[in-house]
Formats: structure tokens, C-alpha cells, sequence
């Protein structure tokens, strides 16, 4: 089976980035030498994928031109969303269109950076296994309430579980493990059926996590793959502006000027502020 589709949900308001995100899209926010989406549409091309639906809301106008606009080896499809309900809403809106056995679900706010690409580690899991694939991380158990976390039936490898259990935010004294969900699967069709009935869940949205928890228990097998890539979650502030700094040094045209600037100016200061605090004591 080859896997060539992928859903990008973008419909979200972009509250968090407000005001920036009230002329333009927060996924069109400069980080190096793209904007925020691209880097994540970069990586399903690198993957395999051939075919972009992308779930556009309100005021996304400006998204849409510039794929159109861009010489990518991709066709873009835009479904609108005319309200945002949920990821998995959104991943539902495009049911129509998918008639794969499987396809690929990226969310725009999860950036990795690794050799390889993440979402293509994840197809050729897939392929091989036959199987729904689901990317995770390890977070701090203080953290796990932030996100969709696995519970683990047995460890294939070191970086492969199969799954017993799926919860959107769990409380972190009843958390099935730590490891979070980070944006990027590979699902079976069927997943649409099981999005149409779920209903509303955490944030009183519909919630991917709690589609394929159905999927789960239903029989379908589900597997998960621990990233071998730093993440960055730009869909906050604080999480942009880290990325901005990596793909600054990374830049292939500005890369050089800005180690120097850090090394000759942002790590001084530092260190004279450091030593300060510890001269306070």
C-alpha cells in the first residue's frame, strides 16, 4: 500500500498569537527560510506524499495563496472547516475526498527536526506492519495533562510499542505512561467512522485521540514510534520563538552570522548575568 495522502488541519483561530494572528496566519509566521507550514509540508513531500488536504478556516486566504503560488511536487486541496471544532472535526472533514486504505495526518504546530523525516518513518511502519502508526515523545509526568498519552501493551523495540490505550489529557496521577502524542500519524480509513460518532471530548471539542482510542478498540492495531528529532511546538509563543533561534543557526545563508551574534553577544551578557546571581547569594 502506498501512502501519498496527507491531512493538515489549519483551520484553528491562532488565539494564543493574538495580535499577530489577526492579519495574517499564525502557520505563515517566518521560521528561517520559510514560513511554519511549509516546514511541515516540506516534510510530507520528503516522506512520500504527493496529495496535501489542507483544512482552511476563516481568514486562511492567505495560506492558500501561497501554495498555490509555490512550485512544490504537491497537489493542494482546501477543505474549509467553517468552525473549529476539534482536530478530529477537522481531520473529518476531508472523508470525501480520502479513498486510501491509509493516509497521513500532520499537525501544522509540531515541528521536528531529524536526519530522516519523522512522517516517513512512520509510513514505512505502516507498510511494513500493516498496521496504524502514531508518533510520541517522552515528557515529564507534570507535563502529561497537556497531551494525548499511549499506554503501553509490550515494547517491540526500543522505539516501537503497541498500544493498549489512547487518553486526551489525562490527570498525571492517572496517566498510562509518558509518552505524548506529537502530531504526526498514519491512519486507516475506517478512523472516519469512528470521528463521526465520538463525541465531543477534552476542551469540549472531537478529538483525534479519542477517534482512534475507538479505532483501538475495535480491533485495529495501533503502534507508536518514539521520535528520534528535536520537537518544537510552535503553536505558542514561547515554543516559536526557540524554533526562530534553531532555524536561524541552521539558515544555509545567515546560519554563520548568527552563531557569531550568539557567541559574541547573547553569551556574554549571559554569563555576566549568571555570574551576578551567584555574586548575590
Amino acid at each position: 500500500m502506498a501512502i501519498t495522502k496527507v491531512i493538515i488541519p489549519a483551520a484553528g483561530l491562532g488565539t494564543r498569537f493574538f495580535p499577530w494572528s489577526k492579519s495574517m496566519p499564525k502557520e505563515l509566521l517566518p521560521l528561517g527560510a520559510y514560513p511554519a507550514m511549509a516546514h511541515v509540508v516540506h516534510e510530507a513531500i520528503r516522506s512520500g506524499c504527493t496529495s496535501v488536504l489542507m483544512i482552511a478556516g476563516a481568514r486562511k486566504s492567505s495560506l492558500i495563496d501561497y501554495f498555490e503560488k509555490s512550485d512544490l511536487p504537491a497537489t493542494f486541496v482546501y477543505i474549509p472547516q467553517p468552525e473549529p471544532k476539534g482536530v478530529g472535526h477537522a481531520v473529518c472533514m476531508a472523508r470525501s475526498i480520502v479513498a486510501d486504505d491509509y493516509f497521513a495526518v500532520m499537525l501544522p504546530d509540531e515541528l521536528i527536526f531529524s536526519n530522516e523525516p519523522c512522517l516517513g518513518k512512520l509510513i514505512a511502519i505502516s507498510e511494513r506492519e500493516h498496521a496504524c502508526v502514531v508518533a510520541v515523545h517522552k515528557v515529564p509526568a507534570s507535563e502529561v495533562s497537556a497531551y494525548g498519552v499511549i499506554g503501553i501493551q509490550r515494547e517491540i523495540t526500543p522505539t516501537l510499542f503497541e498500544v493498549n490505550e489512547l487518553i486526551e489529557k489525562p490527570k498525571s496521577e492517572k496517566s498510562p505512561s509518558c509518552y505524548a502524542l506529537v502530531g504526526r500519524y498514519v491512519l486507516p480509513r475506517s478512523v472516519f467512522d469512528h470521528l463521526a460518532t465520538v463525541g465531543p471530548g477534552a476542551k469540549g471539542e472531537i478529538q483525534l485521540t479519542d477517534g482512534i482510542a475507538q479505532l483501538l478498540n475495535s480491533g485495529v492495531r495501533v503502534l507508536a514510534h518514539v521520535i528520534d528529532g528535536a520537537r518544537y511546538d510552535v503553536g505558542n509563543p514561547l515554543g516559536w520563538m526557540k524554533a526562530v533561534i534553531r532555524f536561524g543557526v541552521d539558515h544555509p545563508q545567515y546560519g554563520d552570522d548568527i552563531k557569531q551574534f550568539i557567541s559574541e553577544q547573547i553569551l556574554p551578557v549571559m554569563s555576566v548575568e549568571q555570574n551576578a546571581k551567584i555574586s548575590s547569594l
